[in-house]
């Protein structure tokens, strides 16, 4: 006894592999899935499971991502950035745990976190 696998031996009702080739190439020339089905007289599920299949099923993997060089000032301390920050800080339970309305919570003034970053190393 030894296993087998279940893949069936044929599939009568596959789509033939010319019109697998045609909705592979034509998302390539910036086709939608649904003009693609209505083209090849095919349903929006097969069309959709090739190009799943083919890797093209989004926009982004049909073209490749650019290359965006980020900038970096040549000297440290050319260019610094400063984040000011104001946590929030529960001071006790509100109302909606207590039920009371009148025990309505106050974030604490005065308390900030400053954040400074030098552009040329990108270290804070």
């Amino acid at each position: 006894m030894r296993d087998r696998s279940s893949r069936p031996q044929r599939s009568p009702g596959a789509t033939p592999q010319a019109l697998r080739l045609a909705v592979v190439a034509l998302p390539r020339q910036r086709l939608t899935m649904a003009a693609i089905a209505a083209q090849l007289a095919l349903s929006h599920s097969s069309v959709g499971r090739i190009c799943y299949q083919a890797g093209l099923s989004r926009l982004s993997q049909l073209d490749p991502a650019g290359y965006y060089p980020r900038y970096e000032r040549g000297l440290p301390g050319e260019l610094l950035r400063l984040d000011i920050k104001k946590p929030g800080r529960i001071v006790k339970v509100g109302h909606r745990i207590t039920g009371d309305p009148r025990d309505r919570t106050r974030v604490r003034a005065g308390e900030y976190v400053h954040v400074t970053i030098d552009d040329h190393s990108r270290v804070g």
